[in-house]
């Protein structure tokens, strides 16, 4: 596989971070996920389709996780179920090695089935500060897809080349902001990108509603029985009408000028 100067610039500043404050720890404090010693390692699973925990697995054990993804009405396919696999290992407690793939897919597109193999990419994780009580571990991942597949993509924002911040917060809730001019089109997103690719759960999630300004934007934020429905359009929903636009534009837009 061939690594671009950058990437390759940031995985070596990474890891070299990481093998430093490793290397600092003379007491380091005990991650959550090492065993004590004479204990059996405790599996530390993260969801094979699209995310993986910032704690690591136990150092010297291969951690396999198998997965299933099932997805409907994309712009690339009617539907699609797919199974997925990330190995994982530990090379010392701040430097994780990981390769997933997407092992089987099957397919329908315009009424057509087909069957083929998913994306494979490799990575590393490293720890850049080990979480104890309510501080949350930090770690950084990079990922670098290697065969892209013969099976239809499924857009979860999966470029060739990412680099995930990744925060654990062990029973913190977070309620995202949503009072402002747009703010309730951007934030479910957010709860769906949590709901997809993080956490899987709806259980203790909540996020702000403020139900005005909405007939403003082309894809407004929708509530409907206490909960936000799904975005059903590409993008980030944010964009206004251009008669919006020109009317609330400062200095010369209508609405100042009346003032």
């Amino acid at each position: 596989m061939r690594i671009r100067p950058l990437a390759a610039l940031l995985l070596l500043s990474l890891m070299a971070v990481a093998i430093s404050v490793a290397a600092q720890e003379t007491e380091a404090p005990k991650a959550p996920n090492q065993a004590l010693q004479g204990e059996d390692p405790a599996a530390n699973p993260g969801r094979p389709t699209v995310s993986t925990p910032a704690t690591l697995t136990p150092v010297g054990y291969l951690q396999f996780e198998t997965g299933y993804l099932g997805a409907w009405h994309s712009p690339e396919f009617s539907s699609q179920s797919s199974f997925n696999e990330v190995v994982k290992f530990s090379v010392t407690p701040r430097i994780e090695l990981l390769a997933a793939a997407g092992l089987f897919a099957h397919s329908l597109v315009e009424n057509q089935i087909s069957n083929g193999a998913g994306g494979v990419a490799f990575g590393v994780q490293g720890v850049a500060y080990q979480g104890e009580g309510a501080r949350p571990t930090i770690a950084f991942s990079y990922f670098r897809e290697v065969y892209a597949g013969s099976a239809p993509d499924l857009d979860l924002g999966s470029p060739k080349n990412a680099i995930l911040l990744l925060a654990a917060k062990y029973g913190v809730p977070v309620c995202p902001h949503a009072g402002g001019v747009g703010l309730c089109e951007l934030v479910r997103h957010l709860s769906m990108f949590d709901f997809v690719a993080v956490s899987g759960t709806q259980a203790d999630r909540a996020i702000e509603w403020v139900d005005h300004l909405h007939h403003h934007f082309v894809d407004p934020a929708i509530v409907r029985d206490g909960r936000y429905l799904a975005p059903t359009t590409p993008g980030f929903s944010a964009r206004m009408y251009d008669e919006t636009l020109a009317r609330y534009a400062f200095p010369d837009g209508p609405e100042w000028r009346d003032e």
